[in-house]
């Protein structure tokens, strides 16, 4: 296992998600800019998770669009 960088591609996407997703719940003023972020943050996984050849990272980019579309239905 060759560790080069900070992290693994993977750890850096998820803590993405982690930080973008905190930010868009705890921020109540942008409850508007919680979809947008979740349709950017999806796409930023699957591209990642196609580029490192990860099946899971590419399932959660598809399940961020996923739930950015129920979200958006919801409001």
């Amino acid at each position: 296992m060759d560790r080069k960088g900070v992290g693994y591609g993977y750890e850096m996407l998820m803590a993405l998600a982690i930080l973008i997703l905190a930010i868009t719940f705890y921020a109540q003023d942008l409850t508007d800019a919680i979809a947008p972020v979740l349709v950017i943050l999806g796409g930023v996984m699957l591209v990642g998770g196609m580029v490192m050849r990860e099946p899971i990272v590419v399932t959660a980019g598809i399940m961020m669009f996923v739930i950015a579309l129920v979200y958006n239905e919801m409001i």
